[in-house]
């Protein structure tokens, strides 16, 4: 059985600062929402317990997690990466259309959220089967060059405004990027 998503769940433009546009929403139900924590197993970096994750309140089987990827047209997830005991992140994503949006937390990145970063890219090449990966940053943040360079160096290309990817009618204020997964 699929956890029941969250009921009382913002949508994920009114989380993200319009990056995340109400276009991907529109024609259809609201997204179903489920928070996924990814657990540090090292000492150094963050790994997934293939086995089971914490989605919302509820521990849940993966492939539970994965009938609900394939059933819905697009499914918000939360993942809480635990880079340490004491700091974790947030990254507000999508699935749609088999492609993984990811937000940009607005917030400045603590260490260590690189490698936790590559193993939610991970997690949608190997789990998800998502076959692209679009991430969503204010072009305003004041760390925008830096990531944008870091993007880069994961694989990442600037998307142009008008791409096929990029939701319609997006705020100008927003830069999206890609990863493709061969």
């Amino acid at each position: 059985m699929v956890p029941k998503p969250l009921e009382s769940a913002p949508r994920l433009c009114e989380m993200s600062s319009k990056c995340m546009d109400e276009s991907l929403e529109e024609g259809s139900r609201p997204l179903q929402h489920y928070c996924i924590t990814l657990v540090n197993t090292e000492s150094r970096g963050v790994g997934i317990k293939q086995s089971q994750l914490s989605v919302s309140s509820h521990i849940v089987q993966e492939d539970e997690l994965l009938k609900a990827v394939r059933s819905c047209e697009s499914l918000r997830l939360t993942f809480t990466l635990h880079l340490t005991e004491s700091t974790s992140v947030e990254w507000e994503t999508v699935v749609w259309r088999r492609c993984l949006y990811i937000r940009v937390p607005s917030c400045l990145l603590p260490e260590g959220s690189k490698e936790g970063f590559v193993s939610l890219l991970e997690y949608a090449e190997e789990t998800l089967h998502c076959t692209n990966i679009i991430v969503c940053l204010r072009k305003d943040k004041s760390d925008r060059a830096m990531l944008v360079r870091t993007f880069m160096f994961l694989g990442f290309t600037v998307l142009p405004p008008t791409h096929a990817l990029v939701p319609p009618g997006s705020d100008a204020g927003n830069l999206y990027m890609l990863y493709a997964i061969e």
